[in-house]
């Protein structure tokens, strides 16, 4: 056929369309047919396909025609599905074909939970009864350093009150307490979590324990303090071959200051011989020296005598998970008492320790010649050198003579034949177990011994928690009883996540009453005054638990002196970190919040986010809210460019961070800023000059000067050690007998600020009564207050708060208008006034400092101490550990300069030193940050003269800030011409 009878869209020429169903392909070829539709057809096509129906006609002496029918429009898609619906046709599968067209939902979980409520020893009512007898309740909290075995001990407990498969756990190191994916895949505990449990003593009897396994690292040192808060118990645990670590510090100044019971916990003794291959003696001469320096650090914090540890007096004792074993003196003497079968005195156990000898059969304090008696000391005989010998023996002895000599000469018949043929490592937990009995024996005895319950210590609990404010008579009186019956009181001190991360629970102590599930409570926020009492909330309590890591306990109430779980509708949208509990009848507007949470160390390592995709702004905004609520210690706030900027302790500490809220929170992909670094302003000197500043109106005027603060008052303020409310007379006394001040300028302070961090600039009246009209200036006094908080709050150099200023009012005008004195015009003054103050006093820009602590290989220590000095940082210390080939060395590196330095620090040793770095003080930036003549390069280091004046500019333009800071844009045009001829200001 010639191409010639077809048009360019290859239809026939001459045909119309009522012949296009009469043509068909057997004049060409029987494999290819054609149909032929009309104009109306292809444009009904795609609607006619979906319904039309395919009439196939076979005829004997025709081939097969396809004829397609067109459909009216009642059968049409369009009126099937109606003009919303969009019809998309596929000729191919858009998919791979394992891959289903509809996915099933996904539940990811980020937390490891039992499946159901697992079998314990004991009856979990009998638990849950047992915590309505506040003497029969402990709350612990066990802190220490990373790595120093609090995770472990806990698992002995777990081990020894669960029922429990340990088959697939490789050498039984469950972990249990770390049940985030996060905390199992790093190896480190990040939040803090806690297990009820219900442990005996060596008589039988039962105490029920609210157990906390805080995190170890000092960049999670928030979760640590909300479980002190909670505690009337705080062990510190000390890793006995790495001694007493520098983050120690921290915790013991938080456990002093919360008024708990203190414990210390000598763990890991198996590395005494197993690693260190100490002799007996220098294994008690290296646990003296940890037990010393506790004690000087204690003495050095102002302890008394009472808390200081010795394990005669019950408050020290020794542990090792990897043998299976925990003893105190006390229990060590049992031993004894049951293989000698007599009734040692109790004056026994008190002989096993310190510079007490056995010698000819009798206990002594005095020897010829201490260095010849050295190795008769009661505690090396009697305690370490049985120790030392069952290892020796599991580690020497063939499977045989060990088996017999465990039978007939310790009389321990309980192990199996074929348990004594185990890996040695297996043999000696499982000896050690059957020598010392049960961990939790000995280690309930001594908590129940020598440790305080709710009972006895609720009423400093509580205090600690306490605001100045007053609380009823009635309360405090059952807060001092523990009273169930009495009104309700609790607090809520953290929020706990669940595995999905949807939802939280709120962990409450409550202090009195009983909190109850289906009941109706007043939920209080931190922001909660009688003048300000919108962060209120009525709260239907849906269910209340016991927490226990990784199951919940269902329980009907929680009694005063308990630690428990609630839940209810949006419980968690209404707290954001810590909340205080009333009964809603008993509720009155004037009743004050419990202590709202504060950081123990300022957060000052900051990253600013942003998403991917702009359209996930509302995704990104929901996952900060969460992560707000999970990381208590993070500071979030929203920076002039619209970017999300992310305040926390460390750069580990964000890591986890920006991981659960890409994973857990948000689920997007997320943009991160180089990290930064918060900083501070500050002046040198004293204000130059007197400048009146005016409103906006005219009609008002006000003179500040500003002047250095002390830095030990300075620190003091940040730290708390002052009362913060200047009305109160306790204030202007510690001014007077311990900074010197006079009494006139110790009863002028008005106000402390910013707020928002550490209030540590401060706002004095210093004016006279013969020069200013005071009742005008009292009048005006909140408006001044709150433009010099705002002025603190964000500074002129790069609207970083201000600290250790002391603002001084010297003169003020205000108008009697009130119109014309209303807070819009007295705010703004003031805060330009405060302005003028600080830039005519020399103004300085301050950066944090990370105090860092290694562990490592002593010939190491150089190469650390070059890697350091390259970060603008020095070493401070480099100490031996006693008895090891360990290092410890201190020193500090400015925060913007420590990105990365774990991580150099790791390479260059190959992983065997360890790092912590946190937060230790403020220093002044290098350089002048009003200099505008410095030397700042284009992409080559700054330098170190000119970092003030470059930290400060790309800060001010990360901020969206015009330009570089001036004493010109807060004065007048002709003032300023007048100080620019003096030749003082630039």
């Amino acid at each position: 056929m010639s191409t010639e009878e077809y048009d360019e869209f290859g239809n026939p020429i001459g045909v119309t369309s009522e012949d296009d169903s009469s043509i068909n392909s057997s004049e060409e070829t029987t494999s290819s047919e054609e149909s032929y539709v009309s104009e109306h057809q292809k444009e009904n096509l795609e609607e006619d396909i979906n319904s039309g129906v395919k009439n196939l006609t076979t005829n004997d002496e025709e081939e097969e025609k396809i004829i397609i029918h067109s459909k009216s429009s009642t059968d049409s898609s369009f009126q099937n599905f109606g003009p919303d619906v969009e019809t998309v046709y596929a000729t191919q599968d858009a998919l791979e074909p394992e891959i289903p067209i509809v996915e099933s939902l996904k539940n990811e979980k980020f937390t490891i939970e039992e499946e159901s409520l697992p079998k314990t020893t004991y009856s979990k009512q009998y638990l849950s009864d047992l915590l309505h007898i506040p003497s029969k309740i402990r709350n612990v909290s066990i802190c220490g350093g990373l790595q120093s075995g609090k995770t472990s001990f806990i698992d002995l407990l777990v081990d020894e009150t669960h029922l429990r498969d340990h088959k697939n756990n490789e050498n039984n190191n469950i972990k249990y307490t770390d049940n985030k994916v996060l905390e199992v895949e790093r190896g480190i505990s990040i939040h803090s979590s806690m297990m009820t449990l219900l442990l005996s003593n060596s008589k039988g009897n039962s105490i029920a324990f609210n157990v906390f396994d805080t995190p170890g690292h000092s960049s999670f040192i928030d979760d640590m303090n909300s479980s002190i808060n909670l505690s009337d118990n705080v062990i510190l645990v000390v890793d006995v071959a790495e001694d007493v670590p520098e983050s120690l510090s921290t915790v013991i100044n938080v456990a002093l200051s919360s008024n708990c019971k203190l414990f210390l916990m000598i763990s890991k003794l198996d590395r005494l011989f197993l690693e260190l291959r100490l002799t007996p003696l220098d294994a008690y001469y290296k646990i003296r020296k940890i037990i010393d320096n506790v004690n000087k650090y204690l003495k050095m914090k102002g302890a008394s005598d009472h808390i200081l540890f010795n394990p005669t007096r019950g408050n020290v004792f020794f542990e090792s998970a990897h043998l299976n074993c925990c003893f105190t003196l006390d229990s060590f003497a049992d031993i004894y008492r049951a293989k000698i079968h007599q009734d040692l005195s109790d004056t026994f156990s008190k002989s096993l320790w310190g510079d007490v000898y056995y010698l000819d059969g009798h206990f002594t304090t005095k020897t010829a010649n201490k260095i010849k008696s050295a190795n008769e000391r009661t505690f090396v005989k009697f305690i370490l050198e049985p120790i030392y010998k069952l290892a020796m023996m599991v580690l020497t002895m063939p499977a045989k003579k060990l088996e017999y000599y465990v039978r007939e000469k310790l009389g321990i018949h309980t192990i199996s034949h074929p348990q004594f043929k185990q890996d040695p490592s297996d043999v000696l937990r499982t000896l050690f177990k059957k020598y010392f009995g049960e961990t939790q024996c000995s280690f309930t005895d001594m908590i129940q011994s020598y440790g305080v319950s709710p009972i006895e210590n609720n009423i400093n609990a509580f205090q600690y928690n306490q605001t100045n404010l007053e609380f009823p008579e009635q309360s405090l009186s059952s807060v001092q009883k523990c009273d169930s019956s009495g009104p309700l009181i609790a607090k809520v001190s953290r929020l706990v996540n669940t595995s999905d991360g949807s939802r939280f629970y709120a962990e409450v102590r409550v202090f009195s009453g009983t909190l109850k599930s289906k009941s109706s409570v007043i939920l209080l926020g931190e922001t909660y005054s009688s003048e300000f009492n919108e962060d209120m909330k009525i709260q239907k309590i849906k269910k209340t638990f016991l927490n226990d890591t990784r199951y919940r306990i269902e329980v009907g109430e929680i009694p005063a002196g308990a630690i428990g779980l609630i839940s209810g509708h949006e419980i968690d949208t209404f707290i954001t970190r810590t909340a205080t509990i009333y009964d809603e009848d008993a509720f009155k507007p004037n009743f004050p919040i419990l202590k709202p949470f504060k950081h123990v160390i300022q957060p000052v390592f900051k990253v600013a986010v942003q998403p991917e995709n702009p359209s996930d702004m509302g995704s990104l905004i929901s996952g900060l809210k969460m992560i707000s609520r999970e990381y208590a210690g993070c500071e979030i706030t929203v920076e002039e460019g619209g970017d999300q900027a992310i305040s926390g302790y460390s750069e580990l500490y964000l890591d986890c961070l920006l991981h659960d809220l890409r994973k857990l929170y948000s689920n997007i992909d997320i943009k991160v800023s180089d990290p930064m670094t918060r900083f501070a302003e500050t002046c040198a000197d004293t204000s130059m000059v007197k400048l009146p500043t005016n409103s906006v109106n005219g009609h008002n005027s006000i003179t500040i000067i500003a002047e250095p603060l002390d830095e030990e008052l300075t620190n003091d303020i940040a730290s708390g050690k002052l009362p913060l409310d200047p009305k109160t007379r306790k204030l202007s006394k510690i001014l007077r007998k311990r900074y010197q001040w006079d009494s006139l300028a110790a009863r002028s302070v008005w106000a402390f600020g910013p707020l928002e961090n550490h209030s540590v600039s401060i706002l004095c009246d210093d004016t006279l009564p013969d020069e200013v009209d005071k009742e005008r200036l009292l009048f005006a006094r909140d408006s001044i207050i709150q433009g010099f908080r705002w002025a603190s709050r964000e500074g002129p150099l790069c609207e970083e708060p201000i600290r250790g200023v002391r603002f001084r009012i010297i003169d003020v005008g205000i108008s009697s208008d009130y119109n014309e004195a209303n807070g819009a015009q007295l705010i703004q003054m003031t805060r330009q006034a405060c302005y003028c103050a600080i830039m005519t006093a020399t103004p300085q820009l301050l950066e944090p400092v990370f105090k860092v602590d290694m562990t490592s290989n002593g010939s190491l220590g150089k190469s650390l101490s070059k890697i350091i000095s390259k970060r603008r940082g020095r070493v401070v210390s480099d100490k031996p550990v006693d008895g090891t080939q360990l290092f410890r060395i201190t020193g500090f590196v400015p925060v913007i300069d420590s990105v990365g330095l774990e991580t150099d620090i790791r390479l260059l040793t190959q992983g065997k030193a360890m790092c912590e770095m946190t937060f230790a003080k403020w220093q002044t930036a290098p350089g002048d940050p009003l200099d505008k003549s410095c030397y700042l390069p284009i992409l080559r280091p700054v330098p170190i003269a000119s970092l003030a004046r470059d930290f400060t500019l790309k800060t001010r333009k990360r901020k969206g800030l015009d330009g570089g800071p001036t004493l010109e844009n807060y004065v007048e045009h002709e003032t300023w011409e007048k100080l620019r001829a003096t030749n003082l200001f630039v």
